[in-house]
């Protein structure tokens, strides 16, 4: 009697309820029998994706599904099906995609789950790219000493600490280790800055907020009236048992004002807005941004614990997704 039990519930797990050739989601994406899908990253922390299932082969007992815990980011995949099917996922549409075969996986995507996460990848108008160089936190310290004309030699102890750390922890005790320590990283700091090339243009990754749409100005615009990002964190000798305090180091842009709107036509905004919906009617208007710029100063004054570098935005691209794959918004340029 197991044996029949057993066998009825594979099957009817199996079966597809309601067969359809093409699915439209709320945002108005078209998913068509034997399109290819872009997938995109995993929703949760990059750790699983909570649209996608597989087979769990685990369970000998009967047929189940677990979340795909595989990363599968930026596979083109075939669509096989699409159905309802709730043993899979509750009361959802599914498109069944993967190539056929016997070892080839085959993976369930709840369709709507998956466009509003960015688990499917919509492949709408892309961005060129400008050739830029990532900002990194020692390309931030080594500029700022540059730009601001600090003195080297006063600055040698810090840059020891951040970005020779393992050494600084192992001599800092030793006053002759420690002291000839501390000539190295003199050395490199000076090496560093001689080799920073003014034209460079770089690019650095944040999370912006749009407002309400403006349908006269047909865009969004951006929030608040400055830009200023944390780059270089703080050092509390009390804490991190450095032998000073060393300020942080922020970037700020000075012409920000001239990047607040994104245009974007009324269609592609009322889709964007339905996928940031929830099921409560809030609506997350948070979107990521690689942001291009060029660096042109340094402000510091010995009144105020922070410094800053002072950068002059190129070009802001917008997207959905913090893996800023596909779902591009659009792009800010200066006018």
């Amino acid at each position: 009697m197991k044996y029949y039990f057993t066998t009825f519930f594979i099957l009817l797990s199996s079966l597809s309820f309601g067969q359809i050739d093409t699915f439209i989601t709320k945002d108005g994406s078209r998913f068509n029998l034997n399109d290819t899908i872009t997938i995109g990253s995993a929703s949760n922390d990059g750790k699983f994706y909570s649209s996608i299932r597989i087979v769990n082969y685990d369970n000998k007992s009967f047929k189940s599904y677990k979340n795909l815990d595989t990363n599968i980011d930026g596979q083109r995949l075939p669509i096989k099906k699409i159905y309802k099917n709730s043993d899979i996922f509750n009361d959802a549409t599914l498109i069944e995609v993967g190539e056929s075969g016997l070892l080839k996986t085959r993976y369930y995507i709840d369709i709507e789950s998956a466009v509003m996460k960015g688990e499917i990848v919509l492949l709408n108008k892309n961005t060129i790219d400008f050739i830029s160089t990532e900002l990194t936190e020692k390309m931030t310290f080594n500029n700022f000493i540059k730009l601001s004309s600090s003195d080297i030699d006063k600055n040698k102890e810090e840059y020891l600490y951040r970005f020779l750390h393992e050494t600084y922890k192992k001599n800092q005790n030793d006053e002759f280790e420690y002291n000839s320590d501390l000539q190295t990283a003199k050395t490199i700091l000076k090496k560093n800055i001689e080799e920073i090339d003014t034209s460079t243009i770089y690019s650095i990754y944040t999370k912006l907020s749009f407002q309400e749409y403006n349908f006269e100005k047909e865009g969004f615009p951006l929030e608040g009236d400055t830009l200023v990002l944390k780059v270089v964190e703080p050092i509390m000798r009390i804490f991190a048992h450095s032998k000073s305090d060393y300020n942080n180091i922020v970037l700020a842009f000075s012409n920000f004002r001239k990047f607040k709107f994104i245009n974007i036509n009324k269609d592609d905004a009322k889709k964007l807005i339905i996928r940031r919906k929830d099921n409560l009617g809030k609506i997350n208007r948070d979107v990521y941004a690689k942001i291009f710029f060029k660096l042109k100063g340094a402000n510091y004054s010995d009144k105020t614990p922070q410094r800053a570098l002072i950068g002059d935005l190129i070009k802001i691209d917008l997207y959905e997704f913090k893996s800023l794959k596909g779902n591009f918004i659009g792009e800010i340029i200066a006018k």
